[in-house]
C-alpha cells in the first residue's frame, strides 16, 4: 500500500490511515481526495446537460416537420387563392365597372320657342352646356351612355319634352333607382347646344359628375334661372361677355367639388339672392370690367376650401349685403379701380385662415358697416377710397381676431377723409400713427367722410399705416 508522511510527526503511514500510529494525530483529507470529488461533480453537471439536451432535442423535431407542414400549406393555398381570386372578382369587377355602350342624339327640331327651360336630374355623369350660333333648333344634345355588365342599351334614358301651361320644358331624369339589380345601371354624359335667342331656365342636379355651362361663344344671351347642384363635382359657370341673368335666385351648390363662376365684361345679373355654397371644396368668383350686380343678398360659403373674389374695374354692386364665410381656408377680395358700392352690409368669416380685402379707389355711396372675424389668422386691408364730391357717409369697421395680426392700410390723401382707431391686444403690440392705442385724425368730426375702426386681437401685432 502506498505510504504517505503524517503531516506533524513525519512517520511513514499508510495513505488512507484515519490516525498516525506515532503521535496519535488525526489524518486531514487528501487535496487530491476533493479534485476528485470535484471532477465527478462536474461530470455529473455535464452528463445532466447531456440527457437534457437530447431530450429537448427528440422534443423538437416533431414541432420542426408541423412548422414544415404550416409553411407547405401556405404555400398551396396562397397559389390557390391566386388562381381562383382572379377567376372570381374579375368577373365580378366586370359586373359592377361601367363599359361604354353607345351613345343617342336629341333634338327639339319641332319646337318652336322662345322661352324654356331645361330640367336634369341625373344620378352619374357630366353635365357640359355650352351656346352655339349656328344653332336653329332650341337644343340638340349627345348622350354618352355607360353601363355595366347586364346594362340594355336600348333602355337608355333621353330627353324629353313637357308643357304644363303652356310652357316649354326639356326634361331629362336618369331615375336610377329604379334599375335593379345594380348591374343594369347606366352612366349618362350630357353634351347640350342652346341657341342663343331662347332665353333659358337652368334646374340641374347631379349626384356624381361636374356641371360645365359655357356661354362664352356667343355675344348675348338670356339666363332666367340659374339653379345648379352637384353632391360629388366640380361646377364651372363661364358667362363670357355681355350675358343677361334675371333670376328669382342665383343658386350653385357643391357638396364635395369647387366652383368657379366667371363673367366678361358688361355682363348685367339681378336677382334678390346671390348664393354660392360648397361643403369641401375652393369658390373663385370673378366679374369681369363693367359687370353690374343687382342683389339683395350675396352669399358665398365653404366649409373647407378658400375663397377667392375679384371685382373688375367699373363694376356695379348694388344690393344690401355681402356674406363671406370659411370654416378651413382663406378668403381674398379684390375691389376693382371705380368700383361703385351701394352694399351696407359686408360680413367676412374665416375661423382658420387668412383674410385680404383690397379696397383700392373706390366708390362708396352711403353708411355700410364692415364685421370680420377670424378665429386663426392674420387680417390685411388696404383701404382707399375715392371722395366723391357731395357724398356723405360713415365707414364702420370691427375686426376681431383671436390668434392673428391686424394689418391695416389707410394711405389715403383725400382732405375731407377722417380716421379713428380703437387697437386692443391681449398678447402683442400696437402700433398706430400716434403711438398710442387710440388715434383721431385732426378734426375727424368735420369730415363728410368718416372711417371708424375697432381692431381687437387676442394674439398679435396690430398695425395701422397712414402714409
Amino acid at each position: 500500500m502506498k505510504k504517505v508522511h503524517c503531516v506533524y510527526c513525519g512517520e511513514k503511514i499508510d495513505s488512507d490511515a484515519k490516525f498516525c500510529n506515532n503521535c496519535g494525530s488525526s489524518v486531514p483529507v487528501r487535496e487530491a481526495s476533493k479534485k476528485v470529488t470535484q471532477r465527478e461533480t462536474r461530470d455529473s453537471y455535464t452528463n445532466a446537460i447531456e440527457e437534457t439536451y437530447e431530450e429537448t432535442m427528440v422534443i423538437r423535431r416533431p414541432r420542426t416537420r408541423n412548422l414544415r407542414k404550416i409553411i407547405i400549406g401556405l404555400v398551396v393555398i396562397t397559389g390557390v387563392l391566386a388562381v381562383v381570386l382572379p377567376a372570381t372578382l374579375i368577373p365580378l369587377y366586370n359586373s359592377y365597372s361601367y363599359h361604354y355602350l353607345g351613345s343617342t342624339t336629341y333634338t327639339s327640331d319641332s319646337i318652336m320657342t322662345n322661352n324654356a327651360s331645361l330640367i336634369i336630374d341625373n344620378v352619374s355623369g357630366d353635365i357640359d352646356i355650352s351656346y352655339d350660333l349656328t344653332q336653329t333648333e332650341v337644343l340638340t344634345a349627345v348622350i354618352q351612355v355607360y353601363g355595366r355588365s347586364e346594362a340594355n342599351f336600348s333602355e337608355a334614358k333621353t330627353i324629353t319634352e313637357d308643357f304644363p301651361a303652356g310652357l316649354c320644358e326639356f326634361i331629362f331624369n336618369s331615375d336610377e333607382e329604379t334599375q335593379i339589380p345594380w348591374k343594369e345601371r347606366m352612366i349618362y354624359d350630357l353634351d347640350i347646344i342652346i341657341n342663343p335667342t331662347v332665353a333659358m331656365k337652368f334646374n340641374i342636379i347631379v349626384s356624381s359628375g361636374d356641371v360645365y355651362l359655357d356661354s362664352n361663344s356667343v355675344s348675348s344671351a338670356i339666363i332666367e334661372k340659374l339653379d345648379i347642384v352637384t353632391f360629388s363635382g366640380d361646377i364651372v359657370v363661364d358667362l363670357g361677355t355681355g350675358k343677361t341673368i334675371t333670376s328669382q335666385t342665383v343658386n350653385i351648390e357643391a357638396s364635395s367639388g369647387n366652383i368657379y363662376f366667371s363673367a366678361g365684361s358688361n355682363c348685367e345679373i339681378t336677382t334678390p339672392l346671390f348664393k354660392i355654397f360648397t361643403f369641401s371644396g375652393d369658390i373663385d368668383l370673378s366679374f369681369d370690367n363693367g359687370c353690374t350686380i343687382n342683389s339683395s343678398i350675396i352669399d358665398l360659403e365653404t366649409s373647407s376650401g378658400s375663397i377667392d373674389i375679384d371685382f373688375g374695374l367699373n363694376t356695379q354692386i348694388y344690393g344690401n349685403s355681402l356674406d363671406v364665410e370659411t370654416f378651413s381656408g382663406d378668403i381674398v377680395l379684390e375691389f376693382g379701380h371705380s368700383t361703385n358700392i351701394t352694399l351696407v352690409e359686408f360680413n367676412f368669416i374665416a375661423s382658420s385662415g387668412n383674410i385680404m380685402i383690397y379696397c383700392d379707389q373706390v366708390d362708396f355711396n352711403n353708411d355700410f358697416k364692415w364685421d370680420i372675424n377670424s378665429f386663426s389668422g392674420d387680417v390685411y386691408l388696404n383701404i382707399e377710397p375715392n371722395s366723391l364730391t357731395g357724398v356723405n357717409y360713415t365707414a364702420e369697421f370691427t375686426i376681431q381676431v383671436s390668434s392673428g395680426n391686424i394689418d391695416i392700410d389707410c394711405s389715403w390723401s383725400e382732405s375731407n377723409i377722417g380716421l379713428k382707431v380703437s387697437a386692443e391686444v391681449s398678447s402683442g403690440e400696437i402700433y398706430l400713427p400716434n403711438g398710442y392705442d387710440n388715434y383721431e385724425s385732426i378734426g375727424y368730426n368735420l369730415k363728410e367722410i368718416k372711417y371708424d375702426l375697432d381692431l381687437v386681437t387676442f394674439s398679435g401685432d396690430i398695425r395701422v399705416s397712414t402714409d
